[in-house]
């Protein structure tokens, strides 16, 4: 679990660092050209690298939440685990990476000097 968790932050966190070094040509963005042209380049990389950090500590809140379920069902004599807690964690997890998506994806869909800010 600790690997999972492990492995998990890792990936949120040092990804977008490599991202950045990448040329465009691979990255995939809506409006690429525009939003990795150099004068927009280093705050788009950054807005990036934010949403993956969140995302990542959302991925990382049902890997805890879940083994810390599993955990604390297994320490009873009568091993009772707390699906409804699960199915809550989960169904916010989705709630959020939908929110994430439409949010990530209208960003980059605007175009202009007056979403530059967004």
């Amino acid at each position: 679990m600790g690997i999972v968790a492990g492995v998990t932050a890792i990936i949120g966190f040092l990804a977008p660092g490599l991202i950045a070094k990448r040329p465009a040509s691979q990255i995939n963005l809506p409006n690429k050209e525009y939003w990795l042209a150099p004068e927009r380049r280093a705050a788009t990389m950054e807005f990036v690298a934010a949403q993956m950090r969140w995302f990542s500590c959302a991925v990382l809140f049902v890997i805890l939440f879940g083994g810390y379920a599993a955990i604390e069902a297994n320490l009873h004599e009568v091993v009772t685990f707390d699906s409804q807690a699960m199915l809550v964690v989960v169904l916010g997890f989705l709630a959020f990476v939908l929110v994430w998506v439409f949010r990530f994806v209208r960003h980059f869909s605007r175009v202009g000097a007056e979403d530059d800010n967004r």
